[in-house]
């Protein structure tokens, strides 16, 4: 199987599946008036990351867009020496982590996958520099490589699921 369910610890907080955000979004969406949920009324994002790119699809149940995000050293086949933390950051992770953020600004209900490492320290980058967005996070799970018709076909298969769950 292509993805696998998990729990990541970042920096001592869990972050799994669904678990601890259904008072969140049941709260949102008693404030936005629409108790009833309606399956995919808000744009949902899925973001596919690793150290050479993100894929990032928004979408709705009418229509969807694709942003590709690449980091400016994709084409160069460097050693990247790991941080002490064990994760493979580099001089411009912050950058391209930045240029992924603003793709994410003002969605809302994000899906993060990705191989390895990469997601997690993305994950710290939000949580320190973009903290808005972060608290949109609801999951985070592994995937090696799909296409974008297993990846948008997963996202859509996973947020109607989450979105009758609340």
């Amino acid at each position: 199987m292509l993805w696998q369910r998990h729990s990541v610890q970042v920096d001592g907080s869990i972050e799994s599946g669904i678990a601890g955000l259904m008072v969140r979004q049941l709260v949102r969406r008693f404030l936005a008036g629409n108790l009833l949920g309606r399956v995919m009324a808000t744009y949902h994002s899925i973001v596919w990351i690793d150290h050479h790119k993100a894929v990032v699809w928004n979408f709705t149940d009418d229509g969807q867009s694709k942003s590709v995000v690449k980091t400016p050293d994709q084409h160069e086949h460097t050693h990247i020496r790991k941080s002490p933390h064990g994760g493979h950051k580099t001089p411009d992770a912050l950058e391209y982590f930045d240029d992924v953020a603003k793709v994410l600004a003002g969605m809302r209900e994000i899906l993060v996958m990705g191989p390895a490492q990469t997601k997690v320290e993305f994950l710290t980058f939000l949580r320190n520099k973009h903290p808005q967005i972060r608290s949109e996070i609801v999951a985070v799970e592994s995937a090696d490589h799909p296409t974008d018709p297993e990846l948008l076909a997963y996202a859509r298969k996973y947020f109607t699921i989450f979105d009758r769950r609340i």
